[in-house]
């Protein structure tokens, strides 16, 4: 009787490890595809990062750009107004300027 309920007992402990046993294995499949999911999530965040980046620094080159030709075009304004005056509003400064001087 004793040799029996043993072997039952020992059988009831393999079952119960094989189970536990197929449960981890079935665990660590899953964590093995969210692991690569998100291996590959990470990839296209960084890829995108890297892409906004990029447009970021050419946005701000083409920024750049913009605000020299802006300033470039205010001071040739400025030069075409200060030599184009008529001759009454030169002659009310050229006094001014003599004076300072």
């Amino acid at each position: 009787r004793n040799r029996e309920r043993n072997r039952g007992y020992a059988r009831a402990y393999r079952e119960r490890k094989r189970v536990k046993l197929q449960t981890l294995e079935s665990m660590r499949q899953e964590m093995l595809k969210e692991n690569s999911r998100l291996q590959d999530e990470a990839q296209t965040r960084t890829r995108a990062v890297a892409t906004v980046s990029a447009e970021r620094d050419a946005l701000k080159d083409r920024l750049s750009r913009a605000e020299a030709e802006n300033t470039a075009l205010r001071n040739w304004i400025q030069a075409l107004y200060t030599n184009n005056r008529p001759a009454a509003t030169q002659a009310a400064a050229a006094p001014a300027t003599q004076a300072v001087a």
